[in-house]
């Protein structure tokens, strides 16, 4: 059967009623999540734990090993996941009477617990690999800028971790809006600005591979506060560019389950 397009929308609910399913809907994207998130962070420890004893074994063990996990497969399969929001849900979500303010509601307060979820874990990560390295005396090297010089400030590495996560999400999400709204073409070229908070969260912090493209321009390093701030904000304006692309955009339907129609009557 093939799909048709629709503009048509759940009435418009305010209040203490909409901000309630918005927080259902992000309760059921979360659960949706929960399993392979489980796996994801399972497979990460195992890998890090085997590559901990094999270069401890066999070389010599002089940097993090943890600082691999976030800068690499932990930074982008969030991003990844980020994508899929509009495009696998949106639809779904409106054809079972979700209007499309609280599906945006529900979709921002999953991104941001998704974001907080993984810069904690990846805080504890840090954490626990500087006490392991501090108590062996081990050297806690590492090969990218970041806020912290130390695995042991807390403080300092999940403010960069909360920051550099949600930014990719966002990013993540505004990917998936952009396709969904514009189509294949423009949705490409949608890439550009899109991209803007995952690398400019970089830039403005001064973290993360995509710094040398601030040095290479001429930007100066800012102050700590001014980079955190300034993320903060392009972190905002990133997810609520979400809202004015997903509002008035024709909802691809096609087969939907009964699995949600219960909880939205």
């Amino acid at each position: 059967m093939t799909s048709h397009h629709t503009t048509q929308d759940s009435p418009v609910s305010d209040g203490p009623a909409s901000d309630g399913r918005g927080r259902t809907v992000a309760a059921l994207l979360w659960a949706g999540h929960l399993r392979l998130l489980l796996i994801f962070w399972a497979i990460v420890v195992v890998i890090f734990v085997a590559l901990g004893v094999g270069q401890a074994a066999f070389g010599q063990l002089d940097r993090s090993l943890w600082e691999i996990a976030g800068l690499g497969a932990a930074k982008y399969f969030p991003f990844a996941l980020a994508i899929m929001i509009t495009p696998l849900n949106l639809s779904v979500y409106v054809a079972h009477g979700v209007t499309r303010r609280e599906f945006f509601t529900g979709a921002a307060l999953f991104a941001g617990l998704l974001g907080l979820v993984f810069a904690v874990a990846f805080t504890l990560g840090f954490a626990v690999e500087h006490l392991a390295y501090t108590a062996a005396g081990l050297p806690e090297g590492f090969t990218g800028p970041h806020l912290f010089t130390s695995g042991g400030q807390v403080h300092l590495v999940l403010v960069e971790a909360v920051l550099t996560f949600t930014a990719h999400i966002a990013s993540g999400w505004l990917i998936g809006s952009g396709y969904y709204r514009f189509g294949g073409w423009l949705g490409t070229l949608f890439l550009v600005p899109a991209l803007v908070p995952a690398l400019g969260t970089d830039v403005l912090l001064g973290t993360g591979w995509f710094r040398a493209v601030g040095t290479a321009v001429g930007l100066g390093q800012l102050a700590m506060p001014a980079g955190i701030a300034l993320s903060v904000l392009l972190i905002a304006a990133a997810v609520a560019a979400n809202q004015p692309l997903t509002r008035s955009v024709a909802i691809r339907r096609g087969p939907t389950t009964g699995q949600t129609q219960w909880i939205f009557p």
